[in-house]
């Protein structure tokens, strides 16, 4: 435009300082972000990053849906229609509540999930939904360790069959995870 003005000067600064701002966004790697979402009563991580996209638990109680439409809303705000990963911690509704509409309209790449996850009929239905939409379903144990993109996970605490002693509620059940 300045070029066809007759503004050499201003067409040249122009695209110098274009040129600048690209390779400044090209040196400053990507860029991470955790944010918890507004579930209301429920639990919904989304980790983003431009290799892959996460979420730690999908749940909202207080939503019909689960807060599936929610979740779908904030992955196109971010350019995204689906997430690459979803990682349930444990069953309880307010973290996996918003998972069957997710899977049923291709908003997931896959699920992660603890080695006692398919010891409840809960986990057994959510598997089941997976398989028959061909999402596939990985089960990580304690000390287990995943590379998804740029995140690094580590499995702190992912209990399998009930030990010996006092029975342990779900939240005890836990999928517990180091991300870096």
């Amino acid at each position: 435009l300045w070029v066809s003005a007759g503004r050499l000067r201003l067409a040249l600064g122009t695209t110098l300082l274009a040129m600048t701002a690209y390779f400044i966004s090209m040196t400053m790697g990507s860029v991470e972000t955790v944010r918890l979402l507004p579930t209301g009563r429920g639990q919904c991580l989304l980790l983003d990053a431009p290799d892959a996209t996460l979420l730690y638990d999908a749940g909202a109680i207080d939503a019909i849906d689960g807060g599936a439409a929610m979740i779908r809303r904030e992955l196109w705000r971010l350019g995204r229609y689906r997430a690459d990963w979803i990682i349930i911690s444990h069953l309880h509704l307010d973290h996996y509540s918003a998972v069957p509409e997710l899977l049923m309209t291709g908003s997931v790449g896959g699920l992660i999930v603890s080695d006692n996850f398919s010891l409840d009929a809960a986990g057994r239905a959510l598997e089941l939904i997976a398989v028959r939409r061909g999402v596939p379903v990985l089960h990580i144990g304690e000390g287990d360790r995943l590379r998804l993109g740029s995140w690094d996970l580590h499995a702190i605490s992912a209990h399998g069959s009930q030990r010996a002693g006092p029975p342990i509620s779900t939240n005890n059940k836990s999928l517990v995870l180091e991300l870096k």
